[in-house]
C-alpha cells in the first residue's frame, strides 16, 4: 500500500505600500492567483511591476505565480530580483526554495530553506519547508536522503509530529520497520496531544499517520509508487541556481525551449522538449494523468500527453485505449518522446 502526502509550505505576502494603480493591479493579480488562474494573473503582475518595479512584495508573490504556471526559470529569476530590490527575507528564500525543490535542485533548495529558517521566527513553517524537501526526495525513490531533511525539520521544531510520521514512513520504505512503527506512533501521539491543547477537532496528519501505521502493521512494509507521474518538472540550468551579481537578475536569459520531464517509475524519467512559453493543464483521466499543452497565444494548437510506465506482465494501456476507439499513433509533425532514462541508484 502506498501513502504519499504533499505538504506545501506557503508564506502570505505582507501588504505593501504601493501607489493606487499598483495596489489595484497587485490585488487583482492575487485574486486570480488564489483562484488558480495563474496564466491570467501573470500579465497583471507584469503591469503591477511596471508601476512599482522595486516592490519586493509583488516580486515575492510573482515567484509563486510563475512556479505554479510551470515557468521555473522565470520564477527563479523573479526570486533573485526580489532579493535585489528588498534584501534578505524568509518569504523570498522560502519561495525560491520551493522553485528549486520542484526542479530537483536539492542542494540549492536545502540552502534556500536554510536561509529562510535563519530569518524566520515561525519555527513550524521553517520546519515544514524541510518536510516538503524530504517528501520530494522520498517520492523520487531516495528515502535515505529524505531522512536527513525530516531530521532537520524535527530539529527546527521538535514538537512537529508530522516530521516524526514522515521519518517513520521513510524508515519503513528502507526496511527499518520497527523503527518506522515507533516513529509513526510517536508522531501521531504528538499531534493528538497538541490538538487537545489547542482544541483542534481535526488535526492534520493524524489520518495520514494512522493509515500508514495500519498498512505497515498489516503488510510488514511500505513501498513507493510505480506510477508517480502526476506532475511535470524541469531541471534548471546552473545559471539560475546561484545568486547573480547585484543588478544582474533580470539579465538571466530564459531558454526558448525547455525539456519537460515526467517520472514514470521510481527510477525512470521520460521527457519531451517544447517551447518554454507553452501553458500546461493537468487532470486525472481514464487510465492515468493527462497533461495538456497550449501555446501562450495566437495559435489554437493543443497537445495532450499521458505518460505510462508498463511493468512487465501488466496490461498495455495503449491496447486498452485502442479497444475503446482511441488512436495511439503519432500524428504527422510530431516526434517520439525522448527515450526513458534511468536514474542513478
Amino acid at each position: 500500500m502506498i501513502f504519499l502526502l504533499a505538504a506545501l509550505a506557503a508564506v502570505p505576502a505582507p501588504v505593501p505600500e504601493l501607489n493606487p494603480k499598483a495596489r489595484e493591479l497587485f490585488d487583482r493579480a492575487f485574486r486570480l492567483l488564489e483562484q488558480g488562474k495563474v496564466y491570467e494573473a501573470i500579465p497583471i503582475y507584469d503591469r503591477a511591476l511596471a508601476e512599482a518595479p522595486e516592490a519586493q512584495d509583488i516580486w515575492m508573490e510573482y515567484i509563486s505565480c510563475l512556479r505554479k504556471a510551470k515557468y521555473p526559470q522565470r520564477a527563479a529569476r523573479a526570486g533573485w530580483r526580489a532579493l535585489e530590490v528588498g534584501g534578505e527575507t524568509s518569504g523570498v528564500w522560502g519561495n525560491l526554495g520551493n522553485v528549486f525543490c520542484d526542479c530537483r535542485a536539492w542542494g540549492a533548495a536545502e540552502e534556500a530553506f536554510g536561509r529562510a529558517a535563519a530569518l524566520s521566527e515561525d519555527r513550524r513553517w521553517a520546519a515544514q519547508n524541510f518536510l516538503v524537501l524530504g517528501f520530494n526526495r522520498m517520492i523520487c525513490g531516495d528515502s535515505e536522503a529524505a531522512l536527513s531533511f525530516f531530521q532537520a525539520g524535527l530539529k527546527i521544531d521538535p514538537t512537529h509530529g508530522l516530521a516524526l510520521i514522515d521519518l517513520g514512513i521513510a524508515k519503513a520504505t528502507l526496511g527499518k520497520v520497527p523503527e518506522g512503527i515507533r516513529d509513526l506512533r510517536r508522531g501521531i501521539a504528538m499531534i493528538e496531544y497538541r490538538a487537545k491543547e489547542t482544541g483542534d477537532d481535526d488535526p492534520g496528519g493524524v489520518g495520514y499517520g494512522k493509515a500508514a501505521l495500519s498498512a505497515l502493521e498489516e503488510e510488514g512494509g511500505l513501498t513507493m509508487s510505480d506510477q508517480i507521474s502526476r506532475d511535470s518538472f524541469q531541471f534548471l540550468p546552473d545559471r539560475f541556481l546561484k545568486r547573480p551579481k547585484k543588478g544582474e537578475a533580470l539579465s538571466l536569459p530564459i531558454d526558448p525551449a525547455v525539456e519537460r520531464c515526467f517520472q514514470i517509475s521510481p527510477r525512470a524519467l521520460v521527457s519531451f522538449t517544447a517551447p518554454e512559453s507553452w501553458r500546461e493543464e493537468f487532470e486525472m483521466g481514464f487510465g492515468g494523468p493527462v497533461f495538456t499543452y497550449r501555446p501562450e497565444s495566437g495559435d489554437e494548437f493543443m497537445f495532450m500527453f499521458t505518460p505510462f510506465w508498463i511493468p512487465e506482465g501488466k496490461p498495455d494501456p495503449r491496447k486498452m485505449l485502442e479497444e475503446r476507439g482511441g488512436d495511439c499513433r503519432l500524428r504527422p509533425g510530431l516526434r517520439a518522446l525522448h527515450p526513458p532514462q534511468r536514474l542513478p541508484g
